[in-house]
């Protein structure tokens, strides 16, 4: 098997299978064929196999090839521990001098994760300490993020939302449409600078051009340039609106029976140590993931980081990826955005590869059990509890949680652990880069 590294994380392999080989399993195939066809003139089981060759060969033989091109291929995948990544590319050329049929195959692909040096990562478990300005903290969190929005003919300001569409500039065309809807929050890190910086102070259905960075591989082919001139259109301005603390607000987080601020406090008062074991939970996952990647120098494949930015966009952003064209989305976003997105990548390939750990399976509570065990501590009546078994979703969410757990736990058994005191507020500030 000869191998040719394309780049960092792409190969080509090349699978010679002999003619011969080929021959031996089309020759099986037809005669398990002739015993179960029926053909008109023949009884079953007597169809000659030459009638069969002559109809089906050209089949037999595509599919042959196939069968013996994946089995290698799975054989090499085991032997090498790879995982392959996105779309496998091949093709087959024909060696009539040697008699052989010579695959092509291209991949993306990473190794396997070895979980080695997990005894030098040094884990700062946070002893969390809940003062009155932090339950003050978490309350303005959540009036921010269920806040109203009204539309405004005023001027883009810090903390407007912001809806634009970005067109691509054609010569004697109309505009070619890249993006039609792209929202996001001014003063929030989202966009880049260079954009967001140019959009304030500009109104709705006002516009500005700017140029803008494009895939490298469609500038060699293409443009021979590194960027183009884009129109960039404010289709939407809207203002935020806070709302006051009555049952209207309360209703709409989903409390019901409480109508002030102080009950409202009281109730939060309540549920923060719940909410502050998540975070704590969140606070070790980043350090194990962050230290983990600096003492096993490994590289992120672009697939992966690329399927981050798109759920990014289409979560976040109301956008889809397909809708980019030729723009480079990277220039488009801020880079505190880009160091988010390396990270959650990071987490995904550590704890998706350490799912898979025998020691962390073995170790896995029963589903029903575990289910039953959620249902009941965030107090679900019964009469409900079918509905959530049968959520497949649901059921997922819980096993991967238990499972990280159990993966979490695996890690601090092996690592060195110390204790930080944090208070909640800068706790929340320290997970920004990985929300």
């Amino acid at each position: 098997m000869q191998i040719q590294e394309i780049s960092n994380l792409k190969k080509e392999i090349k699978i010679i299978i002999s003619y011969y080989e080929v021959e031996l399993e089309v020759d099986k195939k037809l005669k398990i064929m002739q015993k179960k066809i029926c053909i008109n003139g023949f009884r079953k089981g007597k169809v000659p196999k030459l009638i069969l060759k002559n109809k089906y060969e050209a089949h037999i033989y595509e599919d042959t090839i196939k069968e013996l091109m994946k089995k290698k291929f799975s054989e090499y995948i085991l032997n090498k521990k790879i995982i392959i990544l996105g779309e496998i590319n091949y093709k087959v050329k024909i060696d009539n001098k040697n008699k052989n049929y010579n695959l092509y195959i291209k991949f993306s692909y990473y190794n396997k994760l070895k979980f080695n040096n997990l005894d030098k990562i040094i884990i700062k478990q946070p002893i969390l300490k809940i003062e009155n300005e932090d339950i003050d903290f978490f309350i303005n969190t959540i009036i921010e993020e269920n806040c109203d929005w009204n539309i405004s003919d005023s001027s883009i300001l810090k903390q407007n939302r912001v809806t634009i569409s970005i067109e691509e500039i054609c010569k004697n065309k109309k505009p070619n449409k890249v993006i039609s809807n792209l929202i996001f929050i001014t003063g929030k890190n989202i966009i880049c600078n260079y954009i967001e910086d140019n959009l304030l102070d500009k109104k709705s259905g006002e516009y500005i051009i700017l140029p803008l960075f494009l895939n490298k591989q469609k500038n060699i082919v293409k443009y021979n340039k590194l960027s183009l001139n884009y129109i960039i259109k404010i289709k939407k301005v809207e203002k935020k609106v806070l709302h006051n603390f009555n049952s209207k607000f309360f209703k709409k987080i989903g409390i019901e029976g409480i109508s002030s601020y102080e009950e409202f406090k009281i109730l939060i008062k309540k549920n923060i140590f719940i909410q502050s074991e998540y975070l704590s939970k969140m606070y070790i996952k980043n350090q194990i993931v962050k230290k983990f990647f600096l003492y096993n120098k490994i590289n992120i494949p672009s697939i992966l980081f690329e399927n981050e930015i798109k759920n990014f966009l289409s979560t976040n952003l109301n956008c889809n990826l397909n809708d980019f064209s030729k723009i480079n989305v990277l220039s488009l976003l801020h880079s505190s955005i880009k160091n988010k997105l390396i990270n959650k990548t990071k987490h995904r390939m550590f704890f998706g590869e350490f799912f898979l750990h025998k020691k962390i399976r073995k170790n896995n509570i029963n589903e029903k059990y575990l289910v039953e065990k959620t249902l009941e501590e965030n107090k679900i009546p019964k009469k409900f509890w079918k509905k959530y078994k049968n959520n497949k979703n649901f059921t997922k969410k819980i096993i991967n949680s238990n499972l990280e757990n159990n993966i979490i736990k695996y890690i601090l058994s092996k690592s060195v652990n110390k204790e930080k005191k944090i208070n909640l507020k800068n706790l929340i500030k320290n997970l920004e880069n990985y929300k």
